[in-house]
């Protein structure tokens, strides 16, 4: 078998940081409270403030973040044998993104795989790229996570649409737009440092969703009732994640740790999910997580970018990386968790960038 080994990275975030201040002009003093309360000071948004239009779209982000991973790795784009793209806001809901990707990166043939997900995605869009690398039906694949979610909101608030709910505020002030890229390449020596295991498990079975959008799928499909129901918004159960986020981050922890017989302590950094820096603080110290002790080793980011979901261990990632924050054969986590249904994961690996 050969070794699954991250060789580049890459993320972009459109535009310049979006303030607090910012926020005030657009939702009101309120912005300040629920900004200190979420622990988000900065996020960016595709969507002009002002006016609330998008500059650029989901599939513009996620090649530009592609682009700098791919010269971050040294290769030209057509080395790339597989690309698998993850997202909850897709340009369209059909074509997929990932072909779309393609072509702006000018592949002329390339497999493409699409995951319609949320902060879990980019873990299992790696467990599969594990698959087919480690086995040598690929050599290279690109990971691309990438979220555009201010479409959903700041119109919105823009048009002062009087329907708008608390829901809607947590959302606009926690959410950022942006895209993280991987690539990852297969070794035949199987002493190198490189993926050693991932992890993957649903566990909300019985348990209603947490995070939903309503219109826009079959059973619900958007038309005028439904804008006017407010169902073209994101729902996100904040109570069922506040006593479902922490489970899931130790399921991950435990899960792969228990499965690779791994120490905690021997864990050099984690980069863990990007959705909340307050409930990180908080998961952080909880006696279940196998890591609490270690939580000076939690990398994050999600105070300066936002919640990027299916995009934000990626750019995290890639801010590890271009910080040289991991030496040749640290053992590392990335650990995903994810509201919608309720799903977890995590992958060991060890770093192999100037190995």
């Amino acid at each position: 078998m050969n070794v699954t080994q991250i060789v580049g990275t890459g993320a972009y975030l459109p535009g310049e940081p979006v303030q607090v201040e910012q926020l005030v002009g657009v939702v009101g003093h309120v912005a300040k409270d629920l900004t200190e309360a979420l622990g988000a000071r900065t996020r960016y948004w595709a969507v002009d403030p002002i006016t609330g239009i998008a500059n650029e779209s989901n599939t513009d982000m996620a090649a530009k973040a592609a682009r700098l991973a791919i010269q971050d790795a040294g290769i030209a784009a057509d080395d790339i044998d597989l690309i698998i793209s993850v997202t909850a806001t897709p340009d369209y809901s059909l074509p997929a993104n990932a072909p779309i990707i393609q072509d702006k990166l000018g592949i002329e043939h390339c497999a493409v795989i699409e995951l319609r997900a949320g902060c879990n995605g980019v873990v299992q869009a790696i467990t599969i790229a594990n698959q087919f690398l480690s086995t040598g039906y690929y050599r290279t694949v690109l990971v691309i996570g990438s979220e555009l979610t201010s479409s959903y909101s700041v119109p919105s608030y823009v048009e002062g649409d009087e329907s708008l709910t608390k829901n809607d505020l947590l959302n606009l002030v926690m959410f950022g737009d942006g895209a993280g890229a991987v690539v990852l390449q297969s070794n035949p020596n199987q002493a190198a440092p490189g993926i050693i295991d991932t992890y993957l498990a649903s566990i909300g079975v019985g348990i209603e969703p947490g995070f939903v959008h309503p219109a826009g799928g079959s059973k619900q499909p958007m038309n005028a009732q439904s804008v006017s129901e407010g169902s073209h918004r994101w729902y996100h159960d904040y109570k069922a994640v506040s006593r479902m986020d922490v489970k899931m981050a130790v399921d991950a922890m435990n899960g792969i740790l228990n499965k690779t017989e791994t120490a905690a302590e021997d864990v050099q950094m984690i980069i863990v999910p990007q959705a909340n820096f307050r409930r990180i603080q908080e998961g952080a110290q909880v006696e279940d997580n196998p890591l609490s002790a270690y939580s000076e080793r939690f990398f994050i980011n999600v105070d300066t970018v936002g919640n990027t979901s299916a995009a934000g261990v990626l750019i995290a990632l890639d801010e590890v990386n271009r910080k040289q924050l991991l030496k040749p054969n640290d053992l590392f986590m990335i650990v995903g968790a994810e509201s919608s249904k309720w799903l977890c994961g995590s992958i060991l690996l060890r770093w192999s960038r100037g190995a």
